[in-house]
């Protein structure tokens, strides 16, 4: 049995994608362990999680501080101590910031390495002003991806930025954030009184949510659900209370998404283009969007917009743009034939081609060219 370990800068509550990866890799022979960071020192520091073992380190700090390096240097440490003692086959470094200590382990193993980008880790410094900083990630990154065997991108803008720095025979694939059919099968559509908008997933660009609440102050009948954690949620809760028709939930596991996307009537998933991240990704409540059968909006000019509206299963708006925000929320209100014509065409396409089933035969195909 082959064994893998998969590093994570975060706790895994779970992580959506990293928890379909490692447990399909798990229920097709592998041994996987996943170790994670516990910032917030508060969960197991060991489980089982459907077979996938899960080892937390727990160093305290805090998310979105340039302090983070500091800690995260700390990190890599403990994860040193942590794995050169110990039998396994593959080292999966889910993002940049796992990937140094995975090589360096490599190296002095002799291991294989599959890097998982899930964005340009180097672009969250270039956007918060350290572009020097920015420059030398990025340099560092270019070096790094040389030394792999095998790189998984969550889109194909990904794959295209990193095909310039590897090697001719690091073996490579896309593997989109989709959903898994099994837990979207018992989606029902409550019904409820008001249009409810939906924002499902970690709160990073608080911006956007700040245009949607105000765009959509003085429509009536509807509610703007924002569900999820992350850097900016104390804010948002906080900014959420000028607005009568906005409702802040917490974290969730992810076994309760579908309680949020049943009252949902379309997914806000606009974040602000300005950023390449955003344009390049393709975000998780898109294709869980589709599964459900529900419209989702997407930032204009992205790579997701392009989809979005060559599929016909949603709408593309300028996120900085109130009116346009105000606009498509009236239109799909006032429609709910057209919301339920695009739901159909999204969970026909989710269901035939988007999906997570198709999705972890690459997975299972990349492990096989990896350690052939």
């Amino acid at each position: 049995m082959k064994k893998v370990i998969m590093l994570l800068s975060n706790p895994f509550k779970p992580d959506p994608r990293v928890y379909k990866e490692a447990k399909s890799l798990v229920n097709n022979g592998y041994d996987v362990t996943v170790l994670a960071w516990d910032r917030e020192c508060k969960y197991p520091k060991k489980e089982v999680i459907d077979g996938i073992k899960i080892e937390r380190i727990r160093l305290k700090a805090l998310y979105g501080k340039i302090t983070l390096f500091v800690y995260l240097f700390l990190w890599d440490i403990a994860v040193f101590f942590k794995m050169v003692f110990r039998k396994f086959d593959v080292i999966h470094c889910h993002d940049f910031d796992t990937l140094p200590i995975g090589i360096f382990l490599s190296k002095i193993l002799n291991k294989k390495v599959i890097f998982d980008a899930h964005e340009l880790y180097y672009h969250y410094l270039l956007n918060a002003g350290f572009r020097k900083l920015a420059f030398l990630f990025k340099k560092i990154e270019e070096f790094l991806v040389k030394n792999i065997e095998g790189i998984i991108t969550a889109t194909p803008g990904l794959m295209e930025n990193y095909s310039k720095t590897l090697s001719k025979n690091t073996k490579k694939e896309i593997i989109y954030n989709v959903a898994e059919k099994d837990i979207f099968e018992s989606f029902k559509k409550t019904n409820m009184k008001k249009f409810i908008i939906s924002y499902i997933g970690s709160i990073r660009y608080p911006k956007s949510l700040l245009n949607l609440f105000d765009a959509c102050k003085d429509i009536e009948n509807i509610e703007i659900h924002v569900v999820g954690g992350g850097t900016h949620r104390e804010e948002i809760k906080k900014e959420s209370l000028k607005y009568a028709q906005v409702k802040v939930f917490g974290s969730f596991i992810y076994s309760e998404i579908l309680n949020f996307y049943e009252k949902s009537d379309c997914i806000y998933a606009v974040y602000g283009s300005d950023s390449i991240n955003v344009k390049l990704a393709f975000p998780v409540k898109l294709f869980e969007a589709m599964m459900c059968g529900i419209p989702v909006i997407v930032d204009k000019n992205t790579d997701a917009a392009t989809f979005v509206e060559n599929n016909k299963i949603g709408f593309a708006i300028d996120g900085n743009s109130k009116d346009e925000i105000c606009k498509i929320i009236c239109y799909l209100k006032e429609n709910p034939d057209i919301c339920l014509e695009i739901g159909k065409k999204a969970k026909k396409l989710a269901k035939e081609k988007y999906n997570w089933e198709i999705e972890s035969k690459k997975l299972l195909k990349l492990y096989k060219e990896v350690l052939e």
